[in-house]
Order: structure tokens, then sequence, then C-alpha cells
């Protein structure tokens, strides 16, 4: 269990920012109710810090769930217009279901089967409603990330629900990147095979060109980098383990088409800007991308001076980063001035804050 926990607490931290900024922030608690402003300023309050991102109390100030739970008691009180009454219900109800999503109830865990019904009880309630879908996505998510409770087939449905009826919901990217992500990391049963197809999926839907993908919101970019991310180390781990060495080659290859996309846009590769997401804080794996690329064409694909040519590239642009001795030693390795390979790196120690990693 102490490996599971860990395992989905690593999980937990790769949840995109658009999901998090969805769900909101912090947890809160009681406020005080006495000489409350009319409903309308608490209406207005509330849809303020909707879209500031403050959805729920943050010590001693009220988030927008407490705004508009004081508005709509005002109204029911005094006998409002039941349009409105029934505006903010709607409001109160989803914000108190995503709360569960988020709140850590018990061990750094938030409350996943209280979320889950809250959300059914959301879709069953409101199916008419914009949100009704969203309930449905959450709920995906929810089932998977409960780590006690987790039910791969049940967020494989839901996210499937989600992408069936959603259209051009610009969430729908991230809906078919989040099932290879529950059949990558299934405590159960990874599945690295059925993982690779759904990301590839999310990333042929949505990615399968430049062109595409600089058109499309953020949300889908963060959708279809992440998938090519997921997929390039799916490759990378499938080429380890193939017998074979054509089908091991034929992975490491397929890895490194991806993981140059990835840094396509960062120059000095192609002259063209940086792209919007790796220089963002949102993905804080730039460097580990350059240093994969560079030691699968060095090590894998036996071309040597490319793969140099990589992590050179690596060092020019990240001159004081902590990743610059570890590139000499692996630089040195590939020149056989060093008898010995550096240490591998995982993913999550590449994951650095933001200041020490660009």
């Amino acid at each position: 269990m102490k490996y599971a926990r860990r395992k989905l607490s690593n999980i937990r931290s790769l949840l995109p920012a658009v999901l998090l900024l969805t769900m909101a922030i912090v947890a809160g608690g009681c406020s005080d109710e006495s000489a409350l402003p009319p409903a309308s300023d608490l209406i207005e309050e509330g849809s303020r810090l909707e879209q500031d991102g403050v959805y729920y109390q943050v010590g001693s100030r009220s988030g927008a769930l407490e705004a508009y739970s004081q508005a709509l008691e005002q109204l029911q009180a005094q006998g409002g217009s039941q349009e409105q009454i029934e505006e903010l219900k709607i409001k109160v109800d989803w914000l108190n279901a995503l709360r569960f999503m988020t709140e850590e109830k018990f061990l750094q865990k938030a409350d996943y089967p209280a979320a889950i019904a809250s959300l059914t009880a959301f879709s069953e309630r409101y199916p008419d409603h914009p949100d009704a879908l969203l309930a449905i996505f959450f709920r995906g998510v929810a089932h998977m990330y409960d780590v006690d409770f987790q039910n791969p087939e049940q967020a494989i449905a839901d996210f499937e629900t989600f992408i069936d009826r959603a259209g051009n919901h610009p969430m729908v990217a991230e809906a078919m990147y989040q099932i290879g992500h529950v059949r990558e990391f299934s405590l159960a049963k990874p599945d690295y095979s059925g993982a690779i197809e759904a990301y590839s999926r999310a990333i042929e839907t949505f990615g399968p060109t430049d062109e595409k993908y600089s058109a499309a919101p953020d949300v889908v970019k963060m959708a279809v980098e992440r998938s090519l991310f997921n997929r390039a180390r799916l490759l990378e781990k499938l080429g380890d383990v193939a017998e074979a060495p054509e089908l091991a080659r034929s992975f490491f290859q397929r890895a490194t088409s991806d993981y140059r996309r990835l840094v396509a846009g960062a120059p000095p590769a192609h002259g063209r800007p940086d792209d919007v997401f790796f220089e963002s804080a949102r993905f804080p794996r730039y460097q580990y991308v350059y240093y994969r690329l560079g030691s699968v064409l060095a090590d894998e694909l036996g071309r040597k001076e490319e793969g140099i040519a990589v992590l050179r590239n690596m060092q020019k642009r990240w001159p004081d980063s902590p990743w610059f001795g570890r590139v000499e030693a692996k630089v040195e390795y590939i020149l056989g001035q060093s008898p010995t390979a550096p240490a591998p790196v995982t993913v999550e120690q590449a994951v650095q804050p933001r200041q020490e990693n660009q």
C-alpha cells in the first residue's frame, strides 16, 4: 500500500493545471454571516471570485461557494425569483461536488467516494446543464485517482461517455489523454500497449500536424503534448524489453520522433519561437526531454554525433542548470572518455522548480 500511495502521488502530481483550476484550489471552513451584503452584491462577488479561481474559503476570506450560498439563502428567505434561485442552486451544487475532488480528508487524499456520489447526483439532477457532462468527466478522474478504490474500467467508461457526448468541447482531447493515463497507471494491471493506443488517439485527432496543433486552444495543446511525452516514455520501455533488435530499434525510433516534436519549437532546433507549453511552469520536464532524446539517439540508435549535438544544445541553452554536469558526463561516456555512464534519471527526479529547471 505504501508503494501504491507513492505511485498515485506521482500520478496526481501530473494532473494538468486545467483540471486543478476547474476543480478549485483550496478547502474551506465557516465564515461570519453577520451583516451580510445584499444578495446582488454577493452574486457579483461570487462571480469575481470564481473568475479569479478562488472557489472556496481561504482562512477568513470567503470564496465563490460561500458567496453564492449566502446569496441563495437570502433569496430563498426573501422570496426572490425562482429562476435566479434555481441558477444559484446549480452553482452551489456544482462547486460543492467539485470541492470533494480537492479537499484533503485523510492522509493527503481527497474524498473521492463523496465526489463520485456528488458528481453522479449533479449529472442526474441537471442532465441538460452544460456542466452535466463535465461532472461525468470529473467522475472519471475520481475513479482513477482514488488509491483505495481505484476503478479503471469505470474511469474509462466515463471518459468515453464524455467524448461521445461532448462534441467539440475543448476537454475532449484531455479525456482521450486521461484514458491513456488510466491504462498506463492502473494499480491492478498497467496496460502499456493500450495506453500507447489511447495517447496516439489524442495525438492523431488533435495534433497530427504542427499546423493543426498550433491552431488549437492551450487546453488541447496540453493534452497533445502530454500524450506525446507519455507515449515516448512507454515506447522507450518497450524498446528496453524487446527481444528482437529490429523491434527494439523501431520502438526507439518512434520515441525519438515524439521527443523531437516536443522540442521542435525550441531554439536552436529550427529557429522557431518557443512553444507555449514547455516554457510554462505547468510541465517542468523540458530538459528531461532533451536529455532523453540525446541519450536514445546515441545509446540505442548508434547516432552518436546527432545525440551529442542535442546534448550540447541543451548545455548551451541552460549553462547554469543543475543538469549541466550530468550532460557533460553523458557526452564523455558517449565519446568513450569515461568508462562509467551517469546514473539513470527518473521522470520524477527530472521535475524541479521552474527557477532551477528553466
